[in-house]
């Protein structure tokens, strides 16, 4: 008999995911929905970004959707309702 995978909750929309489609945010911790796939539909509640590390090296950063906003506000952007 095996064993169905565990389930978490995305941070961000609260529904519930296998954890191989949930992302580990890397501002505030919390795990959130991101699609792996670009050939299945799926639900994404952040981003993956290219981000320069140390001005040396380029690596993949995860962030969820609040956190990205908050980022951008941060940053000057306007907040699009």
């Amino acid at each position: 008999m095996t064993e169905s995978p565990v389930e978490s909750r995305c941070s961000v929309c609260g529904l519930a995911a296998p954890p191989m489609l949930l992302q580990h945010c890397f501002n505030c911790g919390e795990d959130f929905h991101l699609n792996p796939y670009s050939n299945r539909d799926g639900i994404d509640c952040g981003e993956a970004m290219m981000m320069e590390d140390n001005g040396a090296e380029f690596g993949v950063d995860y962030f969820c959707e609040p956190c990205v906003l908050k980022m951008l506000e941060k940053a000057g952007f306007p907040r699009v309702r």
